[in-house]
Parts: structure tokens; C-alpha cells; sequence
């Protein structure tokens, strides 16, 4: 968590790749009782433009906003509904996807690409025991067994032809890729580009707030 800070005065939640390129980044390890964690913290969150989610009368600002504040606060509220909007058209579309026979053009490459560069991603799947991957692909959970969604989808792997396979690698890249997106997304332009950028290529319509999150569209291949 990155506690007690939020991304704005808004009050939403800063997640670790949010902050990931602040230059208070920084993270501890806790361990209490038998129960050890990563903490991820901002060394210095007000000088690095963050709120303070229990903020007080001596945190809060004073004065009234300007009217450029008052659009931006406007711009922020709209473009954070829209994200909760876009969110569930995706996730069914992406629900749907996951159903295919086939796997698409570029999905050996997009898989290769989050392995090299985007371990810290593919991590927010492992988190949950790939919670959406499971669902998407129908997978139940091996009982009596620690992480037991990880466990079904590695018992359906080896038992899968080569292509399923290699389908359901992409599946646990996308929705450990979802998994990590939130309204924080697009207030970071181009922080889901290689993510939306692929759904894109591969049928998807982004929404206007998703295309932010995008970016520089993909070339046409």
C-alpha cells in the first residue's frame, strides 16, 4: 500500500505502478507475527505533489480554486467515471476473448515482451492467484491446494495441446495486465500502451479514456 497518500485531492488511491517512477518511490519489508510483506512508500509525499488521504485542516489547502483547477478537478471526476465505464465492457470483452480456439497474431511476441520487461506486472496476477485468468478461462481452483487457481491453471497447461498452451500463457499476461489497471491509469499518458495497444490490434475499441491510458496508437501491421 502507499499509505496514508492518494494521487489527488480526490482521494484516489495511488497503486505501486502509479508511483513507481515518483522519485520518492521506495519500499520496506514488514514482518509481523509470521506474516512478512512489501510496503511501498513515498519518502516524501508532499513534496512529490501527493494528498493526504486522512488529511486534516493543517493538510488540507486552503483558498478557493481557480477556474483551470476547477476544470482539471471536473476532467478528473468525468475521466474516472469513464474508467469504471470502460472497465466492464473490457473485462467482458476480454471474458469473451479468453474463450477463443485460436490464438491470435503476436501473442508469442506480446507473451516474450511481458517476461523480459514487465515481471513487476505479471506479478499483480500471481498476487491473486490469478483470479481473472481463472475466471476467463473457466479454470477452477485444485482443491486443498495453497494458491489452488495457480495450481488448476498449471494442471490445465499440462495437459493442454501446444497452442492451448501457448493461449492460456496469453490469457494469465492479459489479466495479470488488467489486474493492475485502475482510474490511475489514464492520467498517465501512454501507461498502458503495449497492454491496450495489443487488445487494440486484436479487435478491441478503446474508449476515449482508454486511448489516453494507450497513448501513441500502434502502428498497422
Amino acid at each position: 500500500s502507499l499509505k496514508p497518500t492518494a494521487d489527488d485531492a480526490n482521494g484516489t488511491d495511488l497503486t505501486v505502478d502509479a508511483h513507481a517512477e515518483c522519485p520518492g518511490h521506495a519500499a520496506y519489508i514488514s514482518a509481523q507475527w509470521q506474516r512478512v510483506e512489501v510496503v511501498y512508500v513515498c519518502t516524501n509525499w508532499r513534496k512529490h505533489g501527493h494528498g493526504d488521504r486522512y488529511g486534516t485542516a493543517s493538510t488540507q489547502r486552503t483558498g478557493s480554486m481557480s477556474e483551470a483547477e476547477k476544470a482539471e478537478r471536473r476532467r478528473v471526476i468525468e475521466n474516472n467515471k469513464a474508467w469504471k465505464s470502460a472497465e466492464v465492457v473490457r473485462r467482458k470483452w476480454l471474458a469473451d476473448f479468453a474463450k477463443r480456439k485460436t490464438t491470435p497474431t503476436g501473442a508469442a511476441a506480446f507473451i516474450a515482451a511481458q517476461i523480459a520487461t514487465s515481471t513487476h506486472t505479471l506479478g499483480h496476477g500471481a498476487d491473486k492467484d490469478h483470479e481473472l485468468a481463472a475466471q476467463w478461462l473457466g479454470i477452477k481452483a485444485a482443491t486443498s491446494t495453497y494458491r489452488g487457481r495457480s495450481q488448476g491453471i498449471a494442471q490445465a497447461a499440462e495437459k493442454a495441446t501446444a497452442g492451448r498452451a501457448q493461449h492460456i500463457a496469453l490469457v494469465l499476461c492479459l489479466a495479470a495486465c488488467e489486474t493492475g489497471t485502475g482510474v490511475q491509469s489514464w492520467r498517465h499518458e501512454g501507461s498502458l500502451a503495449e497492454y491496450l495497444g495489443a487488445l487494440e490490434t486484436w479487435g478491441y475499441t478503446l474508449s476515449d479514456v482508454e486511448k489516453i491510458a494507450r497513448g501513441k496508437a500502434p502502428k498497422k501491421k
